[in-house]
């Protein structure tokens, strides 16, 4: 049987914990201490070192981090994150790229959304908004 070793003891400020003692003392995620000092970071620096957040994004009174807008959605999280850099909002985002939107093409209607499309397309979404609203108008007018 092989002996177990005991968790390493790190020493700061005159006391001598364990990482996971540090972590509940200083009310940090263990992970990213673990991390910080096995990258060569002082354990003064790991721990006093604000941890950042996940950011999460408020749409429809629902809260959610990216990812779970992307799942909610259906809209890839990198297709999300790039329109967010530009300055949009989460409910421009959310609206504007799950827009229902038809399609006609050489009689083949297809309902879908602008997020499907606009990967195929050069322009934005509000651009190709507009584009397809002008075609189905002109369609219905004919």
């Amino acid at each position: 049987m092989k002996s177990r070793k005991s968790p390493k003891k790190y020493e700061y400020n005159g006391e001598s914990h364990t990482l996971t003692e540090w972590c509940t003392k200083y009310n940090v995620p263990r992970t990213s201490i673990y991390h910080r000092v096995h990258s060569g970071w002082s354990l003064e620096s790991a721990l006093t070192t604000p941890v950042k957040l996940i950011n999460r994004y408020t749409c429809n009174d629902k809260t959610a981090t990216l990812k779970e807008w992307s799942i909610i959605t259906g809209v890839n999280a990198k297709v999300m994150r790039s329109y967010l850099n530009k300055g949009w909002s989460m409910s421009r985002v959310v609206s504007d790229l799950t827009c229902p939107i038809t399609i006609n093409i050489n009689g083949k209607v297809i309902n879908t959304t602008l997020a499907k499309v606009s990967k195929y397309l050069i322009n934005t979404p509000m651009k190709l908004r507009e584009q397809f609203n002008e075609l189905i108008e002109g369609e219905q007018n004919d």
